[in-house]
């Protein structure tokens, strides 16, 4: 399936984060790149939207329901994550071309990717700027992090395949087959659960070990299990061929 066929020429996503600190606006202010909040004033609720054609990640006051700043990020910007202390936004980064829902598969698979422009990018969202960029995988399409913000859980969506990648290090730790054209992403609350689900194939891959993963004891880690059914599906979670919510 073509990369953008599910969405049409641009995909936007959004990532929400009740912002508090020096570089979010308070809500009175007007909607341009915008200047520190003053001490002592409200946090503003600030969403960041990927922007996939330009490269681009757009800053919306909620409260304004307006622009107040654009952060220049890399190629083909997708998923996205904000950090457990709301210091930083993560967002998915791929070299791989955009095609257009009328193009043939033949003709898409045709041009050529460039997976140097692969990786995640991680955004100072104090400075509104990108500071490193990880590695991601081939073609990271989205992702999920662990409650204490140490791990990256990616789906690999040309490759079929979920990378996990510590952030300390900017090392992968980890690559797992799942189902094929995986998209949505999704670390199940007691933490020891990544849920990965399959476009093509309308199923859900879970690894389980999770706990192991972060304890270091990676050769007892990350166990795939057979993707779930639908009935299992529909009852444990709701799920979408590219989004993932676990009740």
């Amino acid at each position: 399936m073509h990369p953008d066929a599910r969405c049409g020429s641009s995909l936007l996503l959004l990532t929400l984060l009740a912002c508090g600190g020096a570089d979010r606006p308070p809500a009175t202010q007007t909607a341009t790149d915008s200047a520190p909040a003053a001490a002592g004033t409200s946090p503003a609720l600030m969403a960041y939207v990927t922007n996939e054609g330009s490269g681009e990640v757009t800053i919306i006051d909620v409260a304004l329901d307006s622009a107040v700043g654009t952060i220049p990020v890399g190629t083909r910007p997708r998923g996205s994550r904000v950090s457990p202390d709301g210091t930083k936004l993560y967002v998915a980064l791929s070299g791989s071309p955009r095609c257009p829902p009328t193009m043939p598969d033949a003709e898409c698979e045709k041009l050529r990717a460039d997976k140097s422009k692969d990786g995640i990018g991680e955004i100072d969202l104090g400075a509104r700027k990108v500071t490193r960029v990880l590695p991601g995988g081939s073609d990271p399409e989205n992702f999920d992090i662990s409650q204490d913000g140490t791990k990256l859980f990616i789906s690999n969506e040309d490759v079929g395949e979920a990378t996990f990648v510590d952030v300390a290090s900017g090392k992968v730790e980890k690559t797992l087959k799942v189902g094929q054209e995986p998209e949505g992403v999704k670390l199940a609350p007691d933490g020891n659960e990544v849920w990965v689900t399959g476009e093509t194939a309308h199923d859900v891959t879970v690894l389980r070990g999770i706990a192991l993963l972060q304890a270091g004891r990676l050769d007892e880690a990350l166990q795939v299990t057979t993707a779930l059914t639908y009935d299992e599906r529909r009852a444990r979670a709701g799920v979408v061929s590219r989004q993932l919510t676990l009740r």
